[in-house]
C-alpha cells in the first residue's frame, strides 16, 4: 500500500510540474520584472519635428508589500528627458498576478490592471473599473515592430484615447505611441 501511495504522488507531482511548464510556454511574459534591467526609449514628436527625447526605465530589486500581501517590483520611470511630458522621475510598483500585470505608485494598493493574464485578438479592460478609464483592446496579436535594437513580434494593444502600445515577449514593451509622440526601445542593459 504504501509503494502504490508513493507512485501516485510522484506521478501527480510529476504531472503538476509538466502541467506548470506548458502554462509557461501558453502564457508569454510581456512584461518581464527582471531587476537590473534599464530600458532606454528614444522619443520623437509626430508632428514632424526633429525634436528627440529620452526615457528610462529601470528594474529595481523586489520589495515585500503587507498591503498586498507579497513581492512587488518597483520601476523607477525617468522622463527628465521627454519630449511629451513635464520632466519627472517616479517609482511604479508592479506585480504579475492571475488577473495580469498590475502596478500603482503606491506599493500598498496596485490597483491599475497594465495588462491583462489572458491577451488574446478582441480581449478588452480598462486599467481601472471606472468608467473615467479608457479602453485598452488588443488589436493585433502577431505586429512586426522595428526599432533602433531590431525588429520584435508583438501584442499590439490601442487605448481609445488614442494611445497605441507593443509588447514582445521576453522583452517588454517595445513601443508606444500617442497622437503627438512615437515611443521606441533604444536600448537594453542588465546591470
Amino acid at each position: 500500500m504504501g509503494k502504490k501511495c508513493a507512485a501516485v504522488l510522484w506521478v501527480g507531482l510529476l504531472a503538476t510540474a509538466c502541467w506548470g511548464f506548458k502554462v509557461a510556454e501558453i502564457v508569454p511574459d510581456y512584461f518581464p520584472l527582471k531587476p537590473g534591467r534599464v530600458l532606454t526609449y528614444q522619443e520623437q514628436a509626430t508632428d514632424g519635428a526633429r525634436a528627440v527625447g529620452r526615457r528610462t526605465m529601470t528594474f529595481l530589486p523586489p520589495e515585500v508589500s503587507a498591503g498586498m500581501g507579497g513581492i512587488v517590483f518597483p520601476v523607477k520611470e525617468d522622463s527628465t528627458g521627454s519630449i511629451a511630458s513635464l520632466p519627472y522621475i517616479t517609482t511604479l510598483y508592479y506585480k504579475r498576478t492571475g488577473r495580469g500585470y498590475v502596478y500603482s505608485t503606491s506599493r500598498e494598493s496596485l490597483d491599475y490592471l497594465f495588462l491583462p493574464e489572458d491577451l488574446h485578438l478582441g480581449k478588452k479592460w480598462r486599467l481601472k473599473n471606472e468608467s473615467r478609464f479608457p479602453v485598452r483592446q488588443v488589436v493585433s496579436v502577431d505586429d512586426e515592430v522595428a526599432t533602433p535594437l531590431g525588429t520584435y513580434r508583438c501584442v499590439k494593444v490601442s487605448q481609445e484615447d488614442g494611445w497605441e502600445f507593443w509588447f514582445a515577449a521576453g522583452v517588454g514593451l517595445v513601443k508606444a505611441q500617442s497622437p503627438k509622440m512615437i515611443m521606441t526601445l533604444a536600448s537594453v542593459v542588465v546591470q
